[in-house]
């Protein structure tokens, strides 16, 4: 048979449509998946589910013959993936060398999810109902959490400190997991071209998911709403409507907002039901609204003349509400707003420098909303200062934990920056910041461009303004928090992000030959069995290993060890079962060979000082001690005479 015959039927089974949405409903799934099950932060949440994806991908351009990309288009994959190649080269200059591949094996996941977007979605329709798939998929857990709260006996178990935590282990992650999805949402339930039946269903999981925000005590996600309601109404061809929609969520969630905050304000006291109740409250106020907005269409027609009409009274209403802020903004700071905002920013700036500030615990405020103390600020000079001293390379993609505990001071324990931005720059240098800019800036481009094209249905334009406020949105909470190494947060985004890329014009139509093709899937099938699934496997013996009898752990850090030959960390696991046993000596042997195999992880020579002590080796643990000092000169007083926990030790 010859090539073009193959390629001829290849053709026939395009995985175009149905098929291919299907396909790329996978990295959707996934983030559901991970939503309820911690988020997808380390490797083995995250692994197989990226594997799947990246195997999908090269099954999607095996079974698309035809390549359509323009080369703007391709810049978004691209960029991903050029991020991922980097990381990988990263490797050789890596402190922590497992954590820049299991970080590299990240970018590939993403480069993989937008891949399949932008190869099997060639048709608008179908592109549309992805994302609307994805905004209703983030409205799932919101929903989830709500009923929860209101029946379940063991609600409080949702909260961690106060806060909204539920499956994702984290109030900023579960916020930026619902919250990605509420500008599309607002888009869907104001769209005419909606079907009826499901405009008040997408208005009332728009109240859902910002009502779902509030008690993750999550302040960058309510800052980022904030600002990318800029981004959504500059971008919006039907600001009225779409205002309404939105007001319609905001109105009673601000009218709750003491109720959704009520576990925080009282210290753990139960309140989780009434927060349950108020989330619910808010989804079904905004389904109103919603099908108030639909019967409207229905029963009344406005001419030009009236449209213009109501357009100068909602310009007047805005600027009302305008006058009230600014005037409300001027009694709180007694008329003094910039020099009110210089002084409560110095004083955060200089209670982080001397305390490590942090808001308000649960039980101290009724919120912690009202502070602007947080731990971030010596995060972000940390990564700032990795740059300054590496700006061509970085310190290895993943290794930001290494270069915090390194130079950091306050010594503080996150592994991520807490700004995407920055944690690129430190670990990744000017290479990869150029990288992720490329893939960071493109969609946001793509909605503009789709707003300002004469040529575009006003549905499509729409739908690009919620696409815009949801990248907007996720662009400023991923500054100030890690949300991008949280795959139920970001897989959505870049979902979302290449769908706005996938709406630009497409390129020239091109015969993908069968080679091509089937070398795409052979490196795709490659890439996932030797990058993503050992190492995933490896986190999870490791995991297992921590909390087994003596003999199972030993038998799963031998696994891992198999898998993982880039870090010590498979020794580091033999030696803490070890010492369950009170084999001092093996213990011993087994923290040498961990801190041989990854000099630089100051865990490994910690583990090293102690078992040495045990042994009365006071030689050796007083020269594990003093390298313990050189890789993290700011160790807390109660970690410098025990063995640290196991939380450090994951990739």
């Amino acid at each position: 048979m010859t090539q073009g015959a193959a390629t001829g039927r290849l053709q026939n089974l395009s995985l175009a449509g149905p098929a291919g949405l299907l396909l790329a409903l996978v990295p959707v799934a996934a983030a559901l998946r991970l939503t309820a099950n911690g988020g997808g932060y380390t490797i083995d949440d995250w692994g197989i589910w990226g594997a799947a994806t990246v195997v999908a991908a090269g099954v999607a351009l095996v079974g698309q013959p035809v390549a359509r990309l323009s080369g703007v288009q391709r810049v978004l994959p691209l960029s991903l993936l050029g991020l991922a190649l980097w990381s990988y080269a990263s490797i050789r200059w890596a402190a922590w060398p497992q954590s820049a591949l299991v970080e590299g094996n990240r970018y590939l996941v993403y480069s993989a999810a937008v891949t399949l977007v932008l190869v099997v979605l060639p048709a608008q329709r179908w592109r549309r109902l992805l994302v609307a798939v994805v905004a209703a998929c983030t409205t799932l857990p919101a929903l989830q959490v709500a009923l929860q709260l209101w029946h379940s006996p063991n609600a409080l178990a949702r909260f961690e400190g106060g806060r909204l935590v539920a499956g994702v282990g984290y109030g900023g992650g579960l916020a930026a997991a619902v919250a990605i999805g509420f500008w599309p949402l607002v888009a869907f339930a104001s769209d005419r071209s909606t079907p009826r039946p499901m405009r008040p269903l997408a208005a009332a999981g728009a109240g859902l998911v910002l009502a779902t925000v509030v008690p993750t005590e999550a302040r960058a996600s309510v800052w980022a709403l904030v600002l990318s309601a800029i981004v959504f109404f500059a971008l919006c061809p039907s600001p009225i409507r779409s205002g309404s929609i939105a007001a319609g969520a905001l109105l009673p969630t601000l009218g709750m907002w003491h109720q959704l905050n009520g576990v925080f304000a009282s210290a753990g006291v139960s309140h989780a039901h009434t927060v349950g109740v108020s989330i619910m409250l808010v989804g079904l106020i905004a389904g109103s609204v919603g099908l108030a907005q639909v019967m409207l269409d229905e029963l009344v027609t406005l001419p030009p003349v009236a449209r213009r009409a109501v357009a100068v009274a909602a310009l007047v209403w805005l600027v009302l509400v305008l006058a009230v802020g600014s005037v409300a903004a001027l009694a709180v700071t007694d008329g003094h707003p910039v020099a009110w905002a210089r002084h409560t920013l110095q004083r955060t700036v200089d209670k982080v420098g001397t305390e490590g500030g942090q808001a308000a615990g649960a039980g101290q405020a009724g919120s912690r909303f009202g502070s602007l103390d947080t731990g971030r600020y010596d995060l972000w000079k940390v990564a700032a200062r990795g740059f300054r001293e590496r700006p061509a390379e970085g310190f290895g993609a993943g290794n930001f934990g290494y270069l915090n505990v390194l130079i950091g001071r306050p010594f503080l324990f996150p592994y991520q920056a807490h700004s995407q931005l920055l944690e690129v720059a430190a670990t990744l240098g000017f290479p990869g910041l150029a990288l992720y800019l490329a893939a960071l800036l493109l969609p946001i481009g793509a909605c503009i461009w789709l707003r300002a094209s004469r040529t575009q249905p006003k549905t499509d334009q729409l739908l690009a303004a919620g696409i815009g406020g949801a990248l907007g949105y996720f662009a400023v909470h991923a500054q100030v928090d890690w949300i991008w190494q949280l795959s139920s947060c970001a897989l959505p985004a870049l979902l979302l992000a290449a769908t706005a890329v996938a709406m630009l014009p497409p390129g020239r139509e091109r015969p993908r030959s069968l080679v091509t093709g089937g070398a795409a899937l052979l490196l795709s099938v490659l890439a996932a069995a030797v990058l993503i699934v050992p190492a995933t496997l490896a986190q999870r013996y490791l995991e297992r290993s921590y909390d087994e009898p003596a003999a199972a752990a030993l038998s799963d850090a031998h696994r891992a060890g198999r898998l993982d030959r880039l870090s010590g960390r498979p020794d580091l696991a033999t030696a803490r079962a070890l010492l369950r046993t009170g084999d001092t000596a093996g213990a011993l042997a087994a923290a040498r060979r961990a801190a041989g195999a990854e000099p630089k992880f100051w865990v490994a020579w910690q583990v090293l000082a102690e078992t040495a002590a045990r042994e009365a080796q006071q030689r050796s643990a007083l020269a594990a001690r003093a390298r313990v000092r050189l890789l993290a000169p700011h160790l807390p007083l109660e970690l410098r005479a025990e063995v640290p926990g196991p939380s450090f030790d994951h990739y």
